[in-house]
């Protein structure tokens, strides 16, 4: 049973808060009601607003790394960054409601490696804010550290932690300045609750793995607010910021990420919300450090919780805008859903960039010698099996066909079940190794793929792609992309050369018909304009415009 002081508190609420706040308070988990009884819903510090482009993606970015907005969901996430971040963000939640409340999330962060390539961790500062017009705010400023634990051929595991400082604090307003009775009338003094102090301080750990198997599937298990500070005003009171399970999974795959996330979080006491998000984003390069993405999500949960999420992004050289949409398909209604915009930087210089290309070749020559090996060997190892098979049934066929023992049989019976075994874990091998193989391959291609967008040659190109087929044509890969890839390249080469001989014979018959030198000059002027920087030897072109008195 209540307190008659509980139930007062409750019914006092009600007349605070009138009907069209409320959907609002539960909905963002703005633990208000928290504060003055511990039977209300409570999702303290939610996750609402934690970058623009993990809202556009649903927030399934628990196994997504690489990115300063780890600091906010997974702190492991950070150990694989390779160059400084900072990252800042606004959101405006349930745009168009109708009492016009003003509900902004703002975010600022930054993350960096430690050391040479990250040696040390990286770390990262963050800070995030979540304000209702001046009548509610929560803050919390962070700071977090991440390191790799082990490193094996076949991936990378990072650990991270967390520390960071709650703060939430209430406006005031007549009501709370000049308590209500449960009739309804003014009681001439400030809420009992209030009266003390209308803000609270915390401390707050969060801790976090990332499993990262080869450059294209990671794991990621974040664990945020585990000591569950007690945020309540009232002296004995309870108002616990829940502490929050995500396990997520991703792959990449030429260009695209996915990204999947299981959330379990006691939002209200005694009950368990489960929350399934899933989302998606496919970059394309646009130059040399220029990119478009696009992205969407779906979040569905405990409590008809269902979202859809859309965004873009663009990278300009080092600068990127991403913008997020969100939109609730149940609980407020009438509302124009969520925006958010983030304007993240990336720091360092183009040589870094030409050092992350160039581990990226080591790495996937390492991954594919490895691969190879491990092949060679599992196959050796099958056929070696099935030979022994083979040899044992026929063994068996020429004992029981003659006068032997029954025990005799029995035990090359046994010899063939073990052989049978060591057959089975052979090509269990074998396909873990064409694995291996498919995922060094798909690294070489996203080799070629940078290489490309930064601006490599077409012969470069070429030769790229012909090393690529030749090193894996006995892999059993499919390589039609690759191949066809080369045959377009070679095709347009092809007419450029073309071209360029048609323009070069042209050239050469009007100096036969002795054409004057302006008429030769902007000729070959026209065709050094028209073929430069599209991999063709204009050394013949520079030599004639020397011969005619221009410098090139």
């Amino acid at each position: 049973m209540k307190s008659e002081y509980g139930r007062w508190k409750m019914e006092y609420w009600k007349l605070v808060f009138k009907a069209h706040y409320r959907p609002i308070v539960f909905l963002l988990g703005f633990p208000v009601f928290n504060v003055l009884h511990s039977t209300f819903a409570h999702c303290s510090f939610e996750q609402v607003g934690v970058g623009a482009r993990p809202g556009a993606m649903a927030n399934a970015f628990t196994a997504i790394s690489g990115d300063a907005h780890s600091l906010f969901i997974n702190p492991a996430g950070l150990g694989t960054m390779t160059s400084p971040m900072v990252t800042s963000m606004y959101s405006r939640l349930f745009m168009g409601l109708s009492d016009e409340s003003n509900i902004g999330v703002s975010l600022l962060g930054y993350a960096a490696p430690l050391g040479t390539q990250g040696q040390w961790g990286s770390y990262g500062l963050g800070y995030w804010r979540l304000r209702l017009d001046s009548l509610f705010t929560e803050q919390s400023t962070s700071l977090s550290y991440s390191h790799l634990l082990q490193e094996r051929p076949w991936g990378q595991l990072y650990a991270g932690t967390t520390l960071k400082l709650l703060q939430r604090s209430y406006g005031s307003t007549a009501e709370t300045e000049n308590a209500i009775s449960l009739s309804g009338s003014a009681l001439g003094s400030v809420d009992p609750v209030f009266s003390k102090s209308r803000s609270k301080s915390g401390v707050s750990l969060d801790l976090g793995l990332l499993y990262r198997i080869s450059a294209y599937y990671s794991l990621g298990l974040a664990i945020q607010n585990v000591n569950e500070p007690n945020m309540a005003l009232e002296a004995g009171a309870q108002d616990a910021v829940p502490m929050t399970l995500k396990l997520g999974g991703a792959f990449r795959v030429l260009g695209a990420t996915f990204g999947a996330d299981v959330t379990r979080r006691e939002s209200i006491p005694g009950y368990v919300d489960q929350i399934v998000a899933l989302g998606a984003e496919r970059t394309w390069l646009m130059g040399s450090r220029d990119a478009i993405s696009v992205r969407a999500g779906f979040e569905s949960g405990s409590r008809d919780l269902q979202k859809a999420t859309l965004g873009l992004g663009y990278q300009f050289s080092r600068l990127i805008m991403n913008y997020a949409f969100q939109m609730p398909l149940s609980g407020v209604s009438k509302t124009d859903g969520h925006h958010q915009l983030s304007l993240s930087f990336l720091f360092g210089s183009p040589a870094d960039e030409e050092a992350d290309i160039e581990r990226m070749l080591r790495q996937s020559q390492g991954a594919r010698i490895q691969a190879e090996q491990a092949l060679t060997q599992a196959v050796s190892a099958r056929l070696a099996a099935e030979e022994k098979v083979v040899s044992l049934t026929q063994e068996i066929g020429h004992l029981r066909a003659g006068l032997t023992t029954q025990s005799a049989v029995d035990e090359a019976e046994r010899r063939k079940r073990v052989a049978l075994e060591e057959e089975r874990v052979a090509k269990e091998r074998e396909e873990q190794a064409r694995r291996q193989m498919e995922a060094a391959y798909k690294l070489s291609w996203s080799y070629y793929q940078r290489r490309s967008a930064g601006g490599a040659k077409a012969s470069e190109r070429i030769d790229l792609l012909e090393k690529i087929i030749i090193k894996y044509s006995g892999s059993g890969l499919d390589l039609k992309e690759a191949v066809r890839e080369l045959a377009k390249l070679k095709m347009a080469r092809a007419e450029v050369v073309k071209e360029f001989d048609a323009s070069w014979d042209y050239y050469e018959q009007l100096a036969t018909q002795e054409a004057s030198q302006e008429t030769r000059i902007e000729l070959l002027q026209k065709i050094m304009e028209k073929y430069n920087g599209r991999d063709i030897d204009l050394s013949a072109v520079h030599q004639e415009l020397e011969k005619l008195g221009v410098k090139p």
